[in-house]
């Protein structure tokens, strides 16, 4: 095994297990903030969590495996399964984000949800990089995939920070609610997009 592949396999190793973490931190900060964002992040960090396991999985398959031809059926598994999770998580923003601001439900206790955006944050910044110049070196379609779904959770992560914060520096403003939906609507249609876009091109290529 070369060095190259033990590095993936600890990141990819690395970004379930804190993903894990991060859902939970997550699931903590959206029941004490009520924020529609932070309950979908912690639905989208599951579901993409899962994922990156399931890609650790087949990774690890394609380092034993001597046929090129399923070596690249994994690759392509890894790449469809990505690009459904992204539809499926935007679709949940969609939802969830419109239901909350139709309910009127407030938000409290902002701080708990801007530190869990911010280790967000932190974590996509990290693993992008890994991922990114693990790419640039020696490039594998399954970690292609997974710099290009970290690539997005950063930016995602990015805008729901930036709402974070307005609602920390103006706790009173009386659009609060439609700019969280409003930011859930955003997001979703960058993930769907974003997953739409690659499904129907059917390939995995360099970011």
């Amino acid at each position: 095994m070369q060095d190259a592949d033990k590095n993936n396999i600890k990141t990819l190793n690395k970004a379930w297990i804190l993903g894990g973490i991060g859902c939970i931190i997550t699931l903590v900060g959206a029941v004490m903030s009520r924020s529609s964002t932070q309950y979908v992040t912690f639905i989208r960090r599951l579901i993409e969590t899962l994922s990156v396991f399931a890609s650790m999985l087949l990774f690890k398959h394609n380092l034993k495996e001597t046929s090129k031809e399923k070596i690249e059926a994994n690759n392509k598994k890894v790449d469809v399964l990505i690009n459904i999770v992204l539809i499926v998580s935007g679709i949940l923003m969609i939802f969830v984000g419109i239901i909350k601001y139709k309910m009127g439900i407030g938000h409290n206790k902002v701080v708990p949800a801007l530190i869990t955006s911010l280790l967000g944050v932190a974590m996509n910044v990290y693993f992008t990089v890994k991922f990114g110049r693990s790419v640039k070196q020696h490039f594998d379609a399954i970690v292609n995939t997974q710099y290009r779904l970290y690539l997005l959770k950063l930016i995602i992560d990015l805008m729901v920070t930036s709402t974070v914060v307005v609602m920390l520096i103006f706790p009173t403003w009386q659009y609060l609610g439609l700019m969280d939906a409003v930011v859930s609507i955003i997001v979703s249609i960058v993930l769907c997009s974003q997953g739409a876009i690659k499904l129907i091109k059917g390939d995995n290529s360099k970011v």
